[in-house]
């Protein structure tokens, strides 16, 4: 007897279920995922952080030429180097050129060419920018450059009359700067931040062998580097076996290593006082004539006194620099 069609599908379909019923059931089951199988993690990759590198390497003279200056300000420029490193510069990923006239302050030019990330963002214009001091004589122009910072400043008589002159060399650097590796700051630690006011100083001296009046002799400028300003002056008065006593002191953030550099470079500048050991040098850049400079570091940082007077004495000198030393340590 031929079964009907509705039969015959219905049969079809038992027939489906039971070969998916018996492939299932015969199907291998997954073996257990063991360590040995298991795909390690990669450990994350720890990059070693970077060796800090000066911009142009602290080569002033691949930064502008005394030509390319001297022909922009119209005076015969020749660079003004520093008597003494103190490496401050370098730390932060920077560098700081100088260039003086033949005649005595005729003009001078200031470039200095930083990473943005260690400028204070208020001191960073977002466009280039050109101005002057309400005395005229000195004109600066900054810009930022692939993340670095340049500024060029001019001193002198006719500095107003230089502007488009610093422009121009503002922007020869900034096509410098993409040639050049990138700048790269290292570690500030225990890097003073900000420097010590004047009247911090003061306070501390109270009441010690050395009692001083110390003030700014001018106001702050608005801080340049990240952590408020890294150098604050202040002169100093005070009475010292008798006698009166004046210097101007200077607190220097992450200059510290002058001492260093200075005793090593004449061991005779070495001085010892109260447990310290100083370093006499001459000015770092010679212009105000001082007759004695003395220098203390308090670990990365640094204390300068510049004496203008002959009577002091490099004993009161180091007397009053231990005391300064010994408050800020």
């Amino acid at each position: 007897m031929t079964a009907s069609p509705r039969a015959a599908f219905a049969a079809a379909l038992a027939s489906v279920a039971v070969l998916t019923a018996l492939l299932t059931s015969c199907a291998p089951t997954p073996a257990p995922e063991t360590d040995a199988s298991r795909t390690p993690t990669p450990e994350p990759t720890v990059s070693a952080p970077a060796e800090p590198r000066a911009a142009f390497d602290g080569d002033c003279s691949a930064v502008l030429t005394a030509q390319e200056v001297s022909e922009a300000t119209g005076e015969t420029m020749s660079v003004w180097a520093a008597s003494w490193p103190d490496g401050r510069d370098r730390a932060l990923g920077g560098v700081t050129c100088a260039w003086s006239s033949e005649h005595y302050l005729a003009a001078t030019v200031t470039a200095r060419v930083f990473p943005v990330v260690v400028m204070d963002p208020e001191y960073v214009p977002d466009d280039p920018a050109t101005e002057c001091d309400d005395d005229p004589t000195r004109c600066r122009s900054a810009a930022v450059f692939d993340d670095v910072w340049v500024e060029v400043t001019v001193t002198g008589d006719r500095a107003a009359e230089m502007t488009s002159a610093i422009e121009g060399l503002r922007d020869g650097i900034g096509a410098r700067v993409a040639a050049e590796q990138a700048p790269v700051p290292g570690p500030r630690e225990n890097w003073w931040s900000p420097a010590p006011t004047c009247d911090e100083i003061q306070e501390g001296l109270a009441g010690g062998e050395i009692t001083a009046t110390l003030t700014a002799p001018g106001a702050d400028r608005p801080a340049m580097f990240l952590g408020g300003p890294l150098e604050r002056s202040c002169m100093l008065a005070a009475t010292v076996d008798g006698s009166d006593y004046s210097t101007l002191v200077t607190v220097r953030a992450g200059a510290g290593d002058a001492v260093e550099a200075v005793i090593a470079a004449d061991g005779d500048a070495r001085v010892e006082h109260d447990g310290h050991v100083f370093a006499t040098a001459g000015e770092q850049y010679a212009i105000d004539g001082a007759t004695s400079v003395l220098l203390g570091a308090v670990g990365p940082n640094l204390v300068q006194l510049e004496r203008y007077d002959v009577d002091g004495g490099v004993q009161a000198d180091a007397r009053v620099l231990a005391a300064i030393v010994g408050v800020l340590d």
